[in-house]
């Protein structure tokens, strides 16, 4: 992977390195290389831009903590609406298999949800860092930075850290939130299932 260099300023695609970096709470020097630990999820940007497989770890594992953890609250909403989804589909199709085996045992269908699982959370671990790039590109697009000539500016590189900040808090109460909405949509289900049969 290699800078884009538009004259003599260090770009990944159509944005300065340093503007990036800012956004994504990495550090940019002249002469940084891909794989430098100062970078941080920039490196994993810089990836995507060079045509590279990225895979994102915490985004695979936890990817709508992840994804409200980065700012991203619409998106972590969606994944978790697709999450549900995904759980009530591999649910019925390991109880399909199991009866398919006929056998009453509960392995078959363990051994289904494994492998759901694990084929969703590598989709999520590559879904939600090329999310995350998009997120960063609009921002930085609404802000007109695209293009922009390499000159130092303190005050923009402060508020570019700031709109990027990531928050473990806000992760937490976006979890909290929705499961407590979750608890109240169910409890309304059930309701209304009760008062109408």
């Amino acid at each position: 992977m290699e800078n884009i260099k538009k004259e003599g300023s260090a770009y990944i695609g159509d944005y300065l390195g340093r503007d990036l970096a800012a956004f994504c709470g990495g550090t940019w020097y002249e002469g940084i290389q891909p794989g430098n630990k100062d970078l941080k999820i920039m490196d994993k940007l810089w990836s995507i831009q060079n045509g590279y497989f990225t895979f994102c770890w915490p985004g695979a594992i936890l990817p709508a903590e992840w994804l409200a953890y980065r700012g991203m609250i619409g998106w972590a909403a969606i994944v978790d609406i697709i999450t549900f989804v995904c759980f009530i589909v591999a649910n019925y199709l390991s109880k399909l298999c199991a009866d398919a085996i006929e056998i009453d045992e509960n392995w078959p269908r363990i051994i289904v949800m494994a492998a759901f699982y694990l084929l969703y959370a590598f989709g999520m671990g590559i879904c939600t860092i090329r999310l995350y790039r998009k997120n960063v590109m609009k921002k930085l697009d609404k802000r007109g930075l695209k293009n922009r000539k390499d000159l130092t500016c303190p005050e923009l590189e402060e508020s570019l850290k700031h709109e990027g900040k990531t928050s473990i808090l806000r992760a937490i109460v976006y979890r909290v939130m929705a499961l407590l909405i979750g608890a109240c949509i169910m409890g309304i289900s059930l309701t209304c299932i009760y008062l109408f049969k």
